[in-house]
């Protein structure tokens, strides 16, 4: 058996081995923190997307206007709805050419629509429904002028159809129609533009899946199409080809629909929500379907909202925003994937203008005119250059 030689250290010196073992970590470290000399350069940093006006979140694809009248895009781009004239995803933002003036931006689903200063709307992506209005079913990965279309005010779209509310008080639908929700009386698919009887001087307007909702002068909600699970708020299950009043809605600002659950904002600031339920996204502390709009409790002060598939945001004053409902990929940033049906805090966020939400990701808009982003990122719609989910907002950067 071999055994071992103890070697006696001298006191006060340090071995000339272990020296040099400090010193080539000390460079090591040295190399990694600091920029690089000797003529290297320190690897760019990401820089975070400015400039921003107004934001928009698709399926898995998320839009800025910029406050020169600009668009940018990123995510998801099967059905080119980037508008890039491509059909590849976007990790970070890219400018959509030959689109200028643009005053709003709408996203829902898997195309774009977005209105210039002039009164007329250009819209790009998927098309199978004519939903882009051109009075075509095909893609188009660049955008395009719907026919006739003029004097818009308001534009709002889901994945199959697409809405505008007109400077003449009159309102324009147009795509997937298997439900009625055009509101022409019609299940008839239109690949242009046709007026939505009965309708005069709406004021907001919300497009979900396959149904429509809009805030009337009175300040009470009709809506139309899909009423599955309840989403059209009027105590029935009843698909409905023409507009219905949501029951027992009074004194409404703002409404916000994605898929099958809505939520409004009345002019006290608090919130109903109705729909789908099953993970919670109403907020009621239940996972109850609702057919008439129900109280979302705790929330107070709040300016707006968004739906995702199922889960919530609402931004309260002062630039707080909470969350509530499904959290699979995180897309209630509060750092988990727990479920939760009552409204939390997104930590970390601050002075938040604007709230949007795609199918299973969250974005806001910063006083600033940066952009936060968390939640489902397999395409890159978050905008940080990576596929990454995130449970806590992480910052869009710009393209390299």
């Amino acid at each position: 058996m071999k055994i071992p030689v103890s070697v006696p250290q001298r006191r006060g010196r340090t071995p000339a081995p272990a020296i040099l073992l400090a010193l080539l970590f000390s460079l090591v470290a040295s190399v990694c923190a600091t920029p690089l000399a000797f003529g290297g350069a320190r690897a760019p940093s990401a820089v975070a997307l400015t400039g921003v006006q107004a934001i928009a979140a698709g399926d898995s694809h998320t839009v800025a206007l910029m406050k020169d009248g600009t668009v940018k895009a990123w995510g998801m781009n099967t059905n080119g709805q980037i508008g890039d004239g491509t059909n590849i995803d976007r990790l970070t933002p890219v400018t959509v050419p030959g689109l200028t003036g643009v005053v709003a931006v709408s996203a829902n689903g898997h195309h774009t629509v977005a209105l210039l200063s002039d009164g007329t709307v250009r819209t790009w992506g998927w098309n199978a429904f004519g939903q882009l209005g051109d009075g075509t079913t095909t893609d188009r990965n660049y955008p395009v002028s719907p026919v006739g279309l003029t004097g818009v005010r308001t534009v709002a779209n889901d994945d199959g159809h697409t809405i505008a509310l007109m400077s003449d008080g009159s309102v324009k639908a147009w795509g997937w129609n298997a439900y009625g929700q055009l509101g022409d009386g019609t299940t008839t698919d239109r690949l242009t533009p046709v007026t939505v009887p009965g309708l005069n001087n709406p004021g907001d307007i919300s497009v979900g899946h396959a149904h429509t909702e809009l805030v009337q002068p009175d300040k009470t909600v009709v809506a139309w199409g899909n009423n599955y699970d309840g989403r059209l708020g009027d105590g029935t299950i009843i698909h409905r080809h023409e507009p219905v009043k949501v029951l027992g809605l009074t004194r409404v600002r703002y409404v916000a629909s994605h898929r099958a659950h809505s939520l409004a904002v009345r002019n006290d600031g608090t919130v109903r929500s109705w729909g789908w339920n099953f993970y919670g996204q109403l907020g009621d502390g239940t996972t109850t379907d609702r057919h008439t709009p129900v109280l979302v409790p705790g929330l107070k002060d709040v300016r707006n909202v968004a739906t995702g598939v199922a889960h919530s945001l609402a931004l309260q004053q002062g630039g707080r925003v909470k969350t509530w409902g499904w959290n699979l990929f995180g897309q209630l940033g509060d750092g988990t994937t727990t479920d939760h049906l009552i409204p939390v805090t997104v930590t970390g966020l601050s002075r938040v203008r604007a709230v949007e939400a795609g199918d299973n990701h969250s974005v806001v808009l910063m006083s600033d005119g940066t952009v936060r982003t968390w939640g489902s990122n397999e395409s890159g719609q978050l905008g940080d250059g990576t596929t990454t989910d995130r449970y806590r907002p992480v910052k869009v950067i710009q393209s390299s």
